[in-house]
């Protein structure tokens, strides 16, 4: 099996526990593979799989809007079969309604 390559969006959140966790899971799983914190659409375009961690919704979004392709690569990848993993502010991210604007 080739390398995977995880990112973490590095904007807001628990960046470096993710980053670890992740590194964690993969050595437990006999996979090779890197995992790295992301915050450029660039860097989000050549990975495997990518981690969204909480934060503050409203902060995540304004930082994220503020680089541009962000959003626009992250729904890419996703259309074309990227797993995405999002926890708290990260999943809020990936949601497609939301019905509590607060």
């Amino acid at each position: 099996m080739s390398n995977i390559k995880v990112g973490v969006l590095g904007i807001q959140g628990d960046i470096e526990e993710n980053v670890l966790s992740t590194e964690e899971a993969l050595k437990h799983q006999n996979l090779k593979g890197t995992v790295e914190s992301v915050r450029y659409s660039e860097s989000i375009a050549e990975l495997d799989g990518l981690i969204l961690p909480g934060g503050e919704s409203t902060v995540i979004g304004s930082l994220l809007s503020i680089q541009g392709k962000v959003f626009q690569t992250i729904e890419k990848k996703i259309k074309e079969g990227m797993p995405v993993l999002g926890t708290c502010a990260g999943l809020i991210m990936l949601s497609k309604r939301t019905y509590d604007k607060v």
